[in-house]
């Protein structure tokens, strides 16, 4: 994924590829484990993300808070 600049939010972005991946790549039983890795993460990542824009004027915040919904 292209690099953000913040390093916090870049290993996410990393670590979100990684584990899509493995969803796209996983078969049978390993399917729910690895969408509830994906669900969590991206629970997690979104509420981190929400929380870093909330205090700053950050142009587009309402409709990437909108897509985070």
């Amino acid at each position: 994924p292209p690099r953000i600049g913040d390093d916090r939010l870049d290993d996410d972005h990393r670590e979100f590829v990684e584990l899509a991946t493995r969803l796209l790549e996983a078969t049978g039983d390993a399917v729910m484990g690895a969408f509830d890795e994906l669900h969590a993460h991206v629970r997690e990542h979104f509420a981190f993300e929400d929380a870093l824009m909330a205090p700053h004027d950050f142009a587009s915040k309402e409709c990437h808070l909108d897509e985070h919904a």
